[in-house]
């Protein structure tokens, strides 16, 4: 019985330490400080979209321990990664909010005017790039 218990607690230890790794990756990749070079490279989006993005890694920087992480598109929405454990939540919020609403108005492409379609997948997209699709 003792061995076994003996495993668990190696276990444990050991999920714990994999999470304390991964947790300061995730702090240390964190854009804090509104570095638009670091989060860059970290929009996994259309070139429409990083200015959009750009703003929100700005104002994510005047909250005291918001960090960027990453930026994707999925069923044609913005979709935002960030670390935070303050009280600012809503602030937070209407951040992301006002990100995610402009990109459904703006071409994932271009950054011109667009509207969210479905032609086998959703996206955003403006007439000039559903047309050369």
């Amino acid at each position: 019985m003792t061995d076994n218990r003996k495993v668990f607690q190696v276990k444990s230890a050991m999920i714990q330490a994999a999470h304390d790794r991964i947790l300061a990756a995730r702090r240390n990749a964190a854009v804090h400080d509104g570095d638009l070079d670091r989060a860059r490279p970290t929009y996994h989006v259309g070139a429409g979209w990083h200015a959009i993005l750009d703003d929100l890694v700005r104002d994510f920087s005047e909250i005291e321990g918001l960090g960027f992480l990453a930026a994707h598109e999925k069923w044609g929405e913005l979709r935002v990664a960030y670390l935070y454990s303050g009280d600012r939540h809503a602030d937070v919020d209407e951040i992301e909010h006002r990100a995610r609403d402009l990109c459904l108005t703006t071409c994932w492409y271009c950054g011109q005017p667009g509207t969210m379609r479905k032609d086998r997948w959703w996206r955003v997209r403006c007439e000039e790039h559903w047309s050369a699709e």
